[in-house]
């Protein structure tokens, strides 16, 4: 009858969504487990960011300001992985509903070397104390469809980079992630 077919197609509806939340979460635990396997270019890093923002651009109503430092070293990086970690970062924005997405990008020195350093910051929901001790833990999402891998994954790349990121707890609205890596 009309009233068990309706059932039948929300059961199913439900199942074939958990199965692919299952699927992601898969996906995204072996990602992190995973050893890389790096093919290391020198890249400007400034190009791969623009390159990433253009997608972004055509496809959100977020407005990105950008101010790169004229000469930037090369970092010595995997892009494809750098684009994970780009791509994890602006998606953790829009799903925090900003309007606007801020990025620097400079050369700094710091402990007898050269690094290339990127801020991003966003005015959208920002986190709280709790969220700012676990951000970068493997399984801590507070999204119902998250599965609380992205920014471990993040943090794990720019390490295995030789490089660090931490959030700006300065910021009073939205967030700020603020990553270095070394130069060529």
């Amino acid at each position: 009858d009309e009233k068990s077919s309706e059932v039948l197609q929300r059961s199913t509806k439900t199942i074939v969504q958990q199965v692919e939340a299952m699927k992601r979460m898969v996906d995204d635990f072996s990602e992190y487990a995973k050893p890389s396997k790096k093919h290391l270019q020198h890249i400007q890093i400034a190009d791969l960011i623009h390159e990433i923002l253009q997608l972004y651009m055509l496809q959100s109503n977020v407005v990105f300001n950008t101010t790169i430092t004229a000469e930037l070293p090369d970092v010595n990086v995997d892009p494809v992985s750098i684009r994970q970690v780009l791509h994890n970062i602006i998606k953790n924005a829009l799903e925090a509903e900003c309007t606007k997405i801020e990025i620097s990008i400079k050369p700094i020195q710091r402990n007898e070397g050269v690094f290339v350093e990127l801020a991003f910051y966003d005015n959208g929901a920002g986190l709280n104390d709790t969220q700012l001790e676990t951000v970068f833990e493997p399984y801590v999402t507070t999204k119902a469809k998250g599965t609380g891998l992205g920014l471990a994954i993040v943090k794990k790349i720019i390490e295995e980079h030789g490089g660090v990121i931490w959030i700006d707890t300065t910021r009073t609205q939205g967030a700020g992630f603020i990553i270095q890596l070394p130069t060529v």
